[in-house]
């Protein structure tokens, strides 16, 4: 899950920015029974990855490099 989010870090953001002003209103919409749960799973995710430093996602793709060559995987 770590390098998924890591790979698709600035995807996941992206999609997380362009669908909050909806998510926002279908809570809305729900009132307080559901308000803060739509969607609550993709929300945390995209601040996790939001909150991920460049330097990290530099360092898991070469760790995940380093692990394939070792298992003979990468040319």
């Amino acid at each position: 899950m770590d390098l998924l989010v890591t790979v698709l870090r600035t995807r996941i953001v992206s999609v997380w920015q362009a669908v909050r002003p909806f998510v926002e209103r279908e809570r809305e919409l729900r009132g307080e029974g559901g308000s803060g749960t739509y969607l609550s799973t993709f929300e945390e995710l995209a601040r996790l990855a939001a909150d991920l430093p460049p330097e990290h996602v530099r360092e898991q793709m070469a760790e995940a490099r380093r692990r394939l060559s070792r298992r003979g995987l990468m040319g």
